[in-house]
């Protein structure tokens, strides 16, 4: 079971895919503004997820981001919880990828050590970016890192930021 720090919430980005891969879920850890409900910051993540440069690009147009789910620790004695649906398509029209393909986000901070770093896994990416060896080609890694420098932003302006 996942402790969440008081101050800090979890989120779960529900993901459907089509070609019967099953669901997905990307899930991460955010803190929330000083005055940020988990209603407040689950619409808030909501609209991340609306956006089309970010996630959305990364993922093949056959999945869909049904919901987020956000769990917060707000120092009380229960975490509170809200789910606000998305119900947005990704973006890249290549085909999808086998099932359980994705691609590796790795996370890091400014600090030394093995707790200040992360990973975040984006299902349904295109399988025409997937070089021979099993890589993203050069292009295609430059895009990836675009978007997800874009996704970390629209988080931080949402008064989400992500935490590892």
């Amino acid at each position: 079971m996942t402790v969440i720090p008081p101050g800090f919430g979890e989120a779960a980005v529900h993901i459907d895919i089509l070609s019967g891969s099953g669901p997905a879920f990307i899930v991460f850890g955010y803190e929330p503004a000083a005055i940020s409900t988990p209603s407040d910051a689950a619409t808030n993540l909501a609209d991340v997820m609306n956006n089309a440069i970010g996630l959305r690009s990364m993922m093949s147009t056959t999945a869909f981001i049904q919901n987020v789910t956000v769990r917060q620790n707000d120092g009380g004695a229960f975490l509170g919880t809200a789910t606000v649906t998305v119900g947005q398509a990704g973006l890249n029209e290549q085909e999808p990828a086998p099932p359980q393909v994705a691609v590796l986000i790795r996370k890091l901070t400014g600090l030394a050590g093995r707790s200040q770093r992360g990973r975040m896994y984006v299902p349904a990416i295109a399988e025409g970016l997937i070089g021979p060896s099993g890589l993203l080609g050069a292009v295609a890694l430059a895009d990836y890192q675009t978007w997800a420098n874009a996704l970390l932003i629209d988080l931080q302006t949402q008064d989400v930021p992500m935490r590892i």
